[in-house]
């Protein structure tokens, strides 16, 4: 199942969907340092991330070009319908050192200062670490790879993240990450390792539901029954 983006007609509205329960946008850049941008990572209404943060920063370091922090934003007053397959006026943004610009254009990145009607930063989704993360440990995980997304139904602002990792390496078969509501905050965690099985809860809030979701790892709702919502965001 797909998470169902339910994005507003404005900015504004979009952010509080995409916004809530994640990682604080960063500083602003010094004097020597641009930010520069482009869309994502949700490039339409009800799709799936179309690109991360890191994805988006791999443009400009290929091409030689140093990413000090990326963050999330929204550009100002630009109105989306409310319909599926519409834009959404999200965008990936990066603060690099001003004297590659050029470089970055010609990656397709543009100043967020072009803008015509202004930017502002934003909380990125709050499964999106996750994602990263799962992006870049596949060599353990040819059997499963997946994020998802958990909310309890009776309480909408109680929303977790799972990142599932199966493959068939001899020392690291399995990886399963509860993140919480900061999205890259670890909740709870259990690997296969070297050194054997490790299993640990930072919140022992969540440890009951860790271990629901450890024994019914193939069950669609992770065994935690009709009071949870869960939806699989990557991949899609």
């Amino acid at each position: 199942m797909r998470m169902r983006l339910m994005l507003g007609v404005s900015g504004l509205a979009a952010a509080a969907c995409m916004g809530e329960g994640a990682t604080s946008p960063p500083s602003e850049p010094g004097v020597d340092e641009v930010v520069v941008f482009e869309g994502g990572p949700h490039l339409a209404q009800c799709a799936p991330p179309a690109i991360t943060r890191t994805q988006s920063a791999a443009k400009l370091t290929s091409a030689g070009v140093e990413v000090r922090s990326s963050s999330c934003g929204y550009m100002e007053g630009v109105v989306f319908p409310a319909v599926c397959g519409a834009g959404t006026g999200e965008i990936l943004l990066h603060v690099i050192p001003a004297s590659r610009l050029a470089d970055a254009r010609a990656k397709g990145f543009a100043p967020a200062d072009e803008l015509e009607h202004g930017w502002r930063r934003a909380s990125c989704p709050q499964y999106l670490y996750a994602i990263e993360e799962a992006q870049a440990s596949t060599s353990c995980a040819q059997t499963r790879n997946r994020v998802l997304f958990i909310q309890d139904n009776l309480r909408p602002d109680d929303r977790v993240i799972l990142l599932d990792q199966a493959g068939t390496c001899s020392d690291a078969a399995y990886r399963q990450v509860l993140f919480g509501k900061d999205g890259d905050d670890v909740l709870c965690s259990n690997a296969d390792s070297i050194a054997g099985p490790h299993k640990s809860c930072s919140a022992p809030s969540h440890a009951a539901m860790f271990d629901t979701i450890l024994a019914n790892l193939e069950r669609p709702d992770l065994g935690l029954g009709s009071g949870y919502r869960v939806d699989q965001v990557y991949p899609d």
